[in-house]
């Protein structure tokens, strides 16, 4: 679709397709079925530029789905851009929801913006958002919920009641006119065009369930086991390679997460935890927690920890924050300059709390979304 024309062409900086009814890749898929003990799967060809493998897992809550696309044609001058579609007959009444960064959910509802007037001039692009962990849609009088968690940043939206799709891969034949004077179209390094791989996770249940479960997942999906190979005889494994360990002396709880574990010399440590639960997640996991250095970890023993800011290049106690003069517009929204204000200075009130007792000094307290960052005094084990 050119450039020059009325509407603006889709390429590295816009998305504008041409209708807003997706044309389905085939209408003849073919498919085999493998079953195991431990996991079936779907094979399904598309065409020979895309292909899909359902697997799902023995005692798992969850489906995943592999797909591989590209290159994708364009002999016949006309770009393309490829979506993945889950249809159900759930009613979610025009809302979904996307994950912030990874960390908060936020609530979108098709054709309305809640900060300013929306003017629909794209009924697709328009309601397009940045899923970086998860989007799901919600049914209430059915109490299901469909979640889908990709691999990578992915614009996705819900067009239509029932409905989640997913942009996966893009090829264009046409400038958008923002400035980069070049079409989206990537020819690889043999000129054929750029082959893409990933995959999605799928989940379905009750709404109660499915939001700690889609934290859960999301974390254990970004944080997911890498393997590596070598040469390697089993003598030289058993004795120079270290085939077991584990870091922990217990386990933390369910809504506490490490981001950092690192070594800053021999007796420091900087480590971060994050509590990844929102206020109203769920009436268990979303309450403030307390976490116990003391014999937490294996390799070393904890003497006592600093506190600093999130980036960890300031104790906390020497930080000011800056307070900016605002007009009085406290209406009582949420996105006033004054309920902010209020809101991050109680946040930095209570984040100061511990608690006393033996070993108090290495009990610290976690609210829901809230990271700490610390720097550890420890002494190491002799053994691990």
């Amino acid at each position: 679709m050119p450039g020059y024309r009325i509407e603006r062409a889709s390429g590295a900086y816009a998305f504008n397709p041409q209708h807003d009814i997706a044309y389905p890749l085939a209408e003849n898929i073919t498919y085999r079925i493998f079953k195991g003990p431990l996991v079936e799967e779907i094979h399904q060809y598309y065409a020979p530029w895309i292909s899909q493998i359902i697997r799902v897992y023995k005692g798992k809550k969850h489906v995943e789905f592999d797909w591989v696309i590209g290159p994708i044609p364009v002999h016949d001058h006309i770009g393309r851009e490829i979506i993945t579609r889950f249809d159900t007959q759930l009613q979610n009444n025009g809302t979904f929801f996307t994950d912030s960064n990874s960390r908060q959910t936020v609530k979108n509802v098709r054709n309305f913006q809640e900060t300013f007037p929306w003017n629909v001039t794209e009924r697709i692009a328009g309601n397009y958002y940045p899923v970086t962990s998860w989007i799901y849609i919600q049914d209430e009088a059915e109490d299901l919920q469909l979640t889908i968690l990709p691999d990578r940043a992915q614009g996705g939206s819900s067009v239509t009641d029932g409905s989640i799709e997913l942009m996966l891969h893009r090829r264009l034949l046409f400038d958008d006119g923002f400035g980069v004077n070049e079409a989206l179209n990537e020819p690889g390094f043999d000129g054929r065009g750029l082959v893409v791989r990933g995959s999605h996770y799928l989940t379905l249940g009750p709404i109660e369930d499915m939001i700690p479960y889609t934290k859960r997942l999301a974390k254990m999906r970004f944080h997911y086991p890498l393997i590596a190979f070598s040469k390697l005889n089993f003598y030289n494994l058993s004795r120079y390679s270290l085939t077991e360990f584990r870091a922990l002396k217990r386990r933390l709880p369910q809504n506490i997460h490490v981001l950092t574990l690192e070594r800053l010399d021999d007796h420091r440590i900087l480590l971060r935890l994050e509590h990844f639960h929102e206020k109203y997640d769920d009436p268990n996991l979303s309450e403030s927690v307390t976490v116990s250095l003391n014999n937490l970890f294996r390799p070393f023993k904890v003497i006592y920890y600093e506190e600093t800011t999130l980036s960890a290049n300031k104790y906390l106690y020497e930080a000011e924050k800056l307070n900016w003069p605002v007009a009085n517009e406290d209406n009582g929204s949420e996105y006033s300059s004054n309920h902010l204000h209020r809101v991050l200075q109680a946040d930095s009130n209570e984040s100061f709390s511990m608690q006393d007792g033996e070993e108090g000094h290495l009990i610290i307290t976690l609210k829901p979304m809230e990271i700490r960052t610390f720097i550890l005094k420890v002494d190491y084990y002799v053994t691990i």
